[in-house]
């Protein structure tokens, strides 16, 4: 195997740790965790939390929009304590009904007025 094709697939295996420019040497990574760790800890980042996973509220962000004007999804996450995640597909769903759209400046502005 050359070493091009080593260094792939030391790479893809996530073996890889550190490169030697010079000779291309490659040096296995030392296991930090043990395998059944690793794995429920891959698990745990992989699998969403229900308990925690919060369905975004396109009505929040739009009062919030009305309120304080345009903002990013960015700044309205802060706002509201959002998580970045959760005020995108808010945003997301806002724009898809046509109730907001993105500025030049990449902003929320609302398309329609308040309507209580």
């Amino acid at each position: 195997m050359s070493k091009w094709l080593a260094l792939l697939a030391a790479i893809r295996a996530g073996e890889l740790n550190q490169i030697n420019n010079q000779t291309l040497t490659i040096f296995p990574r030392e296991p930090s965790l043990p395998a059944e760790s690793a794995n429920m800890l891959l698990d745990s980042f992989n699998s969403p939390h229900p308990e925690t996973a919060s369905e975004p509220d396109p009505d929040a962000l739009f009062d919030l929009l009305l309120q304080r004007g345009p903002m990013t999804y960015g700044a309205a996450s802060s706002t509201l304590e959002w998580g970045g995640s959760r005020a995108w597909r808010a945003a997301a769903e806002l724009r898809a009904a046509g109730r907001v759209r993105l500025d030049r400046l990449g902003r929320m502005t609302t398309t329609e007025e308040r309507t209580t």
